[in-house]
Formats: structure tokens, C-alpha cells, sequence
């Protein structure tokens, strides 16, 4: 039975491998998701400031899940701030694109 089985596990590991791979060159290559990525790891910093948690210098992809769970006031989210952020600064760059990347990696 196993044996039989192989060849479907085998092309579900390469799917997902190659799913890998391409979330892992957009990490590394899309300005945009690189600018959500500082901008998420700036407002962390904040509404964690003064507990052990400040100064962060990197953000887990699979944490941005946090800030559409840290609600403020009027029920707002982390989440929805962001989100206001990037499409503030997105509106006065002209360009559609929101937060420089490479300026922010610079």
C-alpha cells in the first residue's frame, strides 16, 4: 500500500517545496512586502514599548496574524492601522506602490 502511495507523496512534497520557494523569493525580492514587513515590525515595537518584547529587529510572517487580534480603540486592529499607513503613504507617493522598500532596507 505504501508503495502506491509514494509517487502522490512525493508531487505533494515537490508542490509544496516549489510553494516554499516562491513565498521565500518574494520575501526577499517584493519592496512592497518587504515596506509592510518594517512597517508591521515598527508598530509592534510601539504597542510593545517598556515590556521585554521592544526592540525587535525581525517580524515572522505567521506573527502578523497578531495584528488583526490586538484591537484599541473604537475596535480598531494593529492590523487596521497598517493598513492605513500603507495606503496613506501609497496615495501620497503617487504611485501605487505605498512604502519604499529599498529605501526602508537602505
Amino acid at each position: 500500500a505504501f508503495v502506491g502511495e509514494a509517487p502522490a507523496e512525493l508531487e505533494s512534497c515537490a508542490k509544496s517545496a516549489t510553494a516554499a520557494a516562491d513565498a521565500c523569493r518574494l520575501a526577499r525580492t517584493d519592496g512592497l512586502l518587504r515596506a509592510a514587513c518594517h512597517a508591521a515590525l515598527a508598530v509592534g515595537n510601539q504597542l510593545n514599548r517598556g515590556s521585554h518584547r521592544e526592540g525587535a529587529v525581525a517580524v515572522r510572517l505567521v506573527d502578523l496574524e497578531r495584528l488583526d487580534h490586538t484591537k484599541g480603540k473604537g475596535g480598531r486592529t494593529a492590523m487596521d492601522f497598517l493598513a492605513t499607513v500603507l495606503e496613506r503613504d501609497a496615495a501620497e507617493r503617487g504611485d501605487g506602490e505605498g512604502l519604499d522598500g529599498a529605501a526602508i532596507d537602505a
